[in-house]
């Protein structure tokens, strides 16, 4: 099933990580301008040292690249303008850790499901103290 399909029960369950398109990038491009977040490690981040955007998104953005033989470049896109970005046209596309919803895919089309997660709770590892979820 499509991610812009998936019910909005789903949706809450986790943070869906795709690669989002719009219908106006063509297969016939020689190369696409991706625009990611420079501050959401690890799935996107501006290497400081090298100046480009690494993370697990990139990756797999580089990896489609090569099989369909296109040229990638990355730019860094504040993650509340990468919708507006794509529209514009400033854009080809995003590479970014982003939830499918009704709202969204008004303006553009999800890829198929990359990954997603569920949430969670982290706590130190000297941290005794049990609690259960209606606790919180």
């Amino acid at each position: 099933m499509p991610a812009s399909c998936l019910p909005l029960s789903a949706l809450h369950r986790g943070v869906v990580l795709a690669l989002t398109l719009t219908a106006s990038v063509t297969s016939y491009a020689a190369g696409w301008t991706a625009g990611s977040p420079p501050s959401s490690a690890p799935t996107t981040f501006l290497d400081t040292k090298t100046g480009n955007i690494e993370g697990f998104m990139p990756d797999v953005a580089h990896e489609v690249a090569k099989r369909e033989k296109l040229d990638i470049t990355f730019t860094a896109v504040p993650f509340s303008t990468l919708i507006q970005s794509v529209i514009a046209g400033k854009i080809d596309m995003i590479v970014a850790g982003m939830t499918p919803t009704p709202e969204r895919a008004k303006g553009i089309t999800f890829s198929q499901e990359v990954t997603a997660f569920g949430a969670g709770l982290m706590v130190r590892d000297d941290n005794k103290k049990r609690t259960t979820p209606g606790r919180i």
